[in-house]
């Protein structure tokens, strides 16, 4: 049978599939990925999809559960707050650690207030006796215990109240008191009148105790006198009862007779029956005494049904709403003071303290000055909107990214309003390693897909080039020796004007032809150690009749030193020729026109070991945008018929071989700047 998987099984699952697709793209180096062919590439934008998509269904998860976390623990505190009885959680010192609405009403103290105060402050210093041995037992034997004993409210208002309590181990495994508080107020009223035998006063006191009142005789069970709320409970007339003995209404009648004969005073659990039949619990408290000169008690039945069905709720909720917060990796409750009331285990690991050194103090004293105040914010807002927020948060202490989700919780005071804000707290710094590393994936594809377009457009120029060599120069070829048979006619002054313009354009087609095959040209040649400075002089040489023609005012200052570059000299004094051209035809029409040649050689004492050379003018500049293209193939700016787009092209590629690059950028003075970069040669 194969075993159904957790979520915490799908997470790793999910985990150790996204961890694998990381490694295997982390291990391929940035030149394997140029390699990549077009199906390849796409086959690897699938799988990143995929895992972006199992990221987004694990976040689908999460949400869900936190949802169902945030409606378990909602029922789990009406059933804890809206209880009929005080419940209190006090530690081994006897500091309450928790208490329920219902028990803060009962001392009059809001209950934020009664964390780690002292419950013995509330009890009558005549009845303190009476709760030490209660605690010192209780401890001892583990056992239950139950005892009576007076209370004060803050008001000064005094209670009798029964304290009924079983010792239990926290989270921790230190040993905790669990107590349920009852006011019995009304009924001592009734018991100490009925000991001073003021029948009628004891009647009405004895009518309005909401309990069923049983006054039995101890030595023979008979029932003597009933109140109207047994009446009610058991279906059965006063008459009648007062027939009947305690045992007739029992359905454990020997357990029954046993604790009568026993005098108990407390009986937590006891079946008995109505008068249809139908089987109930009952909590019972009896008071033994003498009256008319007969042993008697006055036993006092609740009807338990109810909180029974509620602490088995509550018992049924707590564990849900535990295993659910045990499933987070960390959540916890501030008040609007940013007072931690509660957490989870997981969040109380990331203090590394006990859970008593935390609940009761506020997060500033756990956290930096900026970080606390940001805290207070996000709580001040949610608390002002009433609505969720979601916010980021980096860990100051290890970096580690967290996703904190602030809900607000309804007060269930009478005044209402937003009073507590559960905040869970999801560690997503994989999640974000994962996000970053998908991110520079894609570019490195976007990179290798561009890098592709190029190659295929490099080999487009190589397959027209070798047919271009082929159909094109070789007529070029005849038609221009043809032109040079003409020259020597005796042609007019218009036929020697057209000869002209026709060998001027046979020369044109002759270049493109040339400049197509360099740029297709692969074939390695044989660099030598030459001087930088001679090439850029040989370059301005070539140009310097185009340069006077056009009133170029040129600003070049070389090195004094010797600039050793391993070079084609005659490739790469077409490269220099090339930038110069296309300065000179940039600043065409300008009235002051500047050209600059800079070269910049690091100092003998840095690290650099690479020569700039840049090219500048004032013309028009780089329109937005074309930066990158202009050294694509074809690609110009130019007017038709002015360029064919191959000569920055062919100058990236000679500098390339040399081991080298170019980009080109706009400069101040509203013009070019092409700046080339060349490793130096020391040998």
């Amino acid at each position: 049978m194969t075993k159904k998987k957790t979520r915490s099984d799908q997470t790793a699952d999910l985990r150790r599939q996204a961890e694998e697709l990381a490694r295997a793209k982390a291990a391929q180096a940035p030149e394997d990925l140029e390699t990549l062919s077009p199906e390849e590439t796409r086959q690897m934008l699938h799988e990143l999809r995929v895992h972006q998509i199992e990221l987004e269904i694990q976040n689908e998860e999460l949400r869900r559960a936190q949802a169902e976390l945030e409606a378990s623990r909602a029922r789990y505190f009406d059933l804890y707050d809206l209880a009929p009885v005080g419940y209190f959680t006090v530690s081994e010192q006897g500091l309450i650690i928790e208490a329920n609405l219902t028990a803060a009403g009962l001392l009059g103290v809001a209950r934020g207030a009664l964390v780690k105060q002292p419950l013995t402050r509330f009890i009558l210093p005549e009845d303190q006796g009476i709760y030490y041995r209660h605690r010192e037992q209780l401890f001892e034997t583990g056992a239950p215990q139950v005892c009576e004993m007076r209370l004060a409210k803050k008001n000064g208002a005094q209670f009798w109240a029964r304290l009924e309590a079983t010792a239990v181990q926290d989270a921790d495994g230190a040993p905790v008191c669990r107590a349920v508080m009852i006011d019995i107020t009304e009924r001592k009223r009734v018991e100490e009148e009925l000991r001073e035998s003021h029948e009628e006063k004891y009647r009405r006191l004895f009518e309005l105790e909401s309990d069923a009142l049983f006054l039995i005789d101890n030595e023979r069970g008979t029932i003597c006198e009933v109140n109207r709320a047994a009446e009610r409970l058991y279906g059965y007339s006063r008459e009648e009862l007062l027939r009947m003995k305690n045992t007739d209404v029992s359905a454990e009648a020997e357990k029954t007779e046993r604790a009568t004969q026993d005098g108990l005073n407390l009986v937590p659990l006891r079946w008995h029956r109505k008068k249809d039949g139908t089987r109930f619990p009952v909590e019972i408290t009896a008071t033994h005494f003498n009256w008319r000169g007969r042993p008697n008690h006055l036993a006092a039945i609740r009807d338990i049904t109810e909180r029974m069905r509620a602490e088995a709720a509550l018992k049924e909720a707590a564990e849900k709403y535990r295993s659910l917060a045990a499933s987070v990796d960390s959540m916890y409750l501030v008040d609007r003071d940013c007072t931690y009331l509660l957490m989870n285990e997981g969040h109380r690991l990331r203090f590394g303290l006990p859970l008593e050194e935390i609940v009761g103090r506020r997060y500033g004293e756990f956290h930096s000055e900026k970080n606390a105040r940001e805290f207070a914010e996000y709580v001040r807002e949610v608390c002002e909107t009433g609505k969720p927020s979601i916010k980021e948060h980096k860990s100051e202490r290890d970096g580690r990214c967290f996703l904190r989700t602030f809900t607000p919780i309804m007060g269930r005071s009478p005044a209402g309003g937003i009073s507590e804000i559960v905040v869970v707290s999801k560690d997503i710094t994989e999640r974000k390693r994962a996000e970053q590393q998908l991110i520079e994936t894609l570019q490195q594809l976007q990179e290798t897909r561009d890098m592709l377009i190029q190659f295929e457009k490099h080999a487009a120029v190589g397959r027209l080039a070798a047919g271009v060599a082929h159909e094109i120069l070789n007529p070029a070829s005849i038609i221009s020796s043809r032109l040079q048979f003409l020259e020597e006619e005796n042609l007019s002054e218009p036929a020697r004007e057209n000869l002209k313009v026709s060998r001027e354009q046979i020369q044109r087609i002759a270049k493109i032809s040339h400049d197509l095959l360099q740029s297709s040209a692969k074939q390695p040649r044989p660099l030598v150690r030459d001087d930088l400075r001679h090439v850029i002089d040989v370059g301005l040489q070539i140009m310097e009749c185009r340069i006077k023609e056009d009133h170029i005012h040129v600003e070049y200052n070389p090195p004094p030193e010797v600039i050793p570059v391993r070079m084609e000299t005659d490739r790469m004094v077409k490269v220099i020729v090339n930038l110069i051209l296309n300065a000179c035809e940039a600043i065409t029409g300008h009235k002051l026109k500047r050209l600059i040649v800079t070269v910049n050689r690091p100092e003998a004492s840095s690290k650099n070991l690479s020569i700039l050379l840049i090219v500048a003018d004032n013309g028009h500049g780089i329109p937005a945008g074309d930066a990158d293209r202009i050294f694509e193939p074809f690609f110009t700016t130019k007017d038709p018929g002015k360029g064919t787009g191959l000569g920055l092209s062919v100058c990236k590629g000679i500098i390339q071989e040399h081991g080298g690059t170019i980009h080109a950028e706009n400069n101040d003075m509203g013009g070019a700047s092409f700046i080339v970069e060349l490793p130096l040669y020391y040998a």
